[in-house]
């Protein structure tokens, strides 16, 4: 076999060098900075965008980026990933430098095995060496029923970087304090090397890779707490409680736990339910949601 392969190599050097002498094929793109083995999930639709940034080991150039998605239901529109800035305190700032697209459509529901997606970006962007930059990616036309995921590592094993959330890409917020990292891979170039005419060498096409899968479904966030609990009040019948609380970043809402004990055998089912507060702090209007 390995006689074969190199006949064929001497082979195919012969007849370029034959048809097209002095022609040099283009290199294909180098992948540069990544992250792998992702062992979860986050969620991200409509106005929720979400980036990962990272940090340049070498001046190159980017073409392309990859992401390890999922969706659920049928989300609308096309995935948009772009490359930015980031400002002194880490977080995405300005335009996109590029972007790339990618219909919804070509994205799979499976969780298993793990799937990478390519984004060939409008145009080739020059990254500095060890400055820090970011991925960002949001799907406009999925909503809270039908989203996509984003496969991601909840050990924050890449140093180079974090997720971060946005709202409809302004103003950026931490997340679970810098401890997850997406699963991405950023291809290009050498800074050195002459740009690919008339456009960028494509990556090939998504292909399941044998990376460990992640959990069926994604781990839910905790948002906003207050445990230690040192007392009890009773609830029963046509006697309601409720709990007030301000959401400290926006996000979404899709489990809510309480300390509960029951006495005796009361019969039915407890209800939970998330409702908005008037002026003076009561909680008002129908329930948004309830469980």
């Amino acid at each position: 076999m390995k006689r074969l392969l190199v006949a064929l190599v001497l082979l195919l050097s012969l007849l370029t060098s034959l048809v097209a002498p002095g022609l040099t094929a283009l290199a294909a793109p180098t992948l540069h900075e990544s992250n792998g083995n992702p062992n979860g999930a986050d969620i991200f639709y409509g106005p929720y965008w979400r980036a990962q940034t990272f940090q340049a080991q070498a001046s190159h150039t980017v073409t392309s980026v990859s992401l390890a998605l999922v969706k659920s239901g049928n989300p609308g529109g096309s995935v948009v990933v772009s490359i930015r800035e980031t400002d002194a305190a880490g977080y995405p700032v300005g335009s996109d430098l590029a972007s790339g697209s990618l219909s919804t459509s070509s994205i799979g529901s499976s969780w298993s095995p793990t799937t990478w997606y390519s984004f060939n970006l409008s145009k080739e962007v020059t990254l500095t060496a060890g400055k820090s930059y970011a991925i960002v990616w949001r799907a406009s036309g999925a909503t809270e029923s039908s989203p996509l995921y984003y496969l991601t590592n909840l050990s924050s094993t890449y140093a180079g970087g974090w997720v971060t959330g946005s709202a409809n890409g302004t103003s950026w917020v931490e997340m679970v304090s810098r401890g997850w990292d997406a699963g991405f891979r950023v291809y290009g170039n050498s800074a050195t090397a002459s740009a690919p005419s008339p456009s960028p060498t494509p990556t090939p096409t998504p292909t399941p890779t044998p990376t460990p899968a992640p959990n069926p479904a994604p781990t839910p966030t905790l948002h906003e707490s207050n445990g230690n609990p040192n007392g009890a009040d009773i609830f029963y019948g046509s006697f309601w409680r409720a709990q007030t609380f301000q959401a400290q970043t926006s996000h979404t809402v899709t489990s809510v736990s309480l300390a509960l004990v029951k006495s005796g055998n009361p019969g039915g089912s407890v209800v939970v339910s998330i409702r908005e507060t008037d002026a003076a702090g009561y909680p008002v209007g129908s329930d948004l949601a309830s469980g």
